[in-house]
């Protein structure tokens, strides 16, 4: 998906800000069944969190880059949304959790955007 041009600076595209997304304990699996063979990089954050906040605009931009081969989606551990992030051991956001075919392969913990990458980049191929 293409950026929108800004008035008056150079011919930069913006962002793509798509929003990523959103699973919930209903339609996490189908999500994850859905990607086939692409890398799902699933996002557990909270509405409340900082570094949540602060690494969401680098996942749109890598959603966008990446896609079809990675695919991002998030999971709110919200106190309403909670059972899904209980069943899976959630215990800090934002958390990441890599899944190629529903098997998980790898976790971080933490808005670490430079390890969150290179674990993205190692398994983006299947193998």
């Amino acid at each position: 998906m293409g950026g929108v041009l800004a008035e008056g600076l150079d011919s930069a595209p913006l962002a793509d800000t798509t929003p990523l997304p959103e699973a919930d304990i209903n339609t996490f699996h189908p999500l994850l069944a859905a990607a086939g063979d692409a890398l799902v990089v699933v996002d557990f954050y909270t509405s409340w969190c900082g570094p949540c906040k602060l690494i969401a605009p680098k996942l749109a931009l890598w959603n966008a880059e990446l896609q079809p081969a990675v695919q991002f989606i998030k999971v709110n551990c919200n106190k309403e949304f909670a059972p899904l992030g209980k069943q899976l051991g959630i215990k800090v956001a934002p958390t990441f959790h890599l899944y190629r075919k529903g098997a998980l392969l790898a976790v971080l913990t933490g808005a670490k955007e430079e390890a969150l990458r290179a674990l993205i980049e190692e398994h983006k191929t299947a193998r």
